[in-house]
């Protein structure tokens, strides 16, 4: 019960997703395009709740996530390498 504490917004080469942290659960409420190459990125939340990511002059993501959230941004960037295999049993 409560409101939602926090916004998780999670980009890879091949998506990009908002994700809400609500009761100790991850809720996914949007899943667009990756982040393919280098790019300029925006993403604004206005008061009214409305969360738009664009990466230059095209819009990735837009989504109304409420007023309970506050204009606080906390941006953890992480690289991950390593590759993908199919492994049979």
């Amino acid at each position: 019960v409560g409101l939602p504490c926090c916004l998780v917004l999670t980009f890879t080469q091949d998506l990009c997703m908002v994700s809400r942290v609500h009761s100790d659960m991850l809720r996914t409420l949007v899943v667009g395009p990756g982040l393919c190459g280098e790019a300029n990125i925006s993403l604004s939340l206005d008061t009214c709740g409305t969360l738009v990511f664009q990466r230059e002059d095209q819009q990735l993501l837009c989504l109304n996530v409420g007023t309970a959230f506050r204009g606080e941004l906390t941006l953890w960037q992480m690289l991950l390498r390593g590759k993908d295999e199919l492994i049979f049993r």
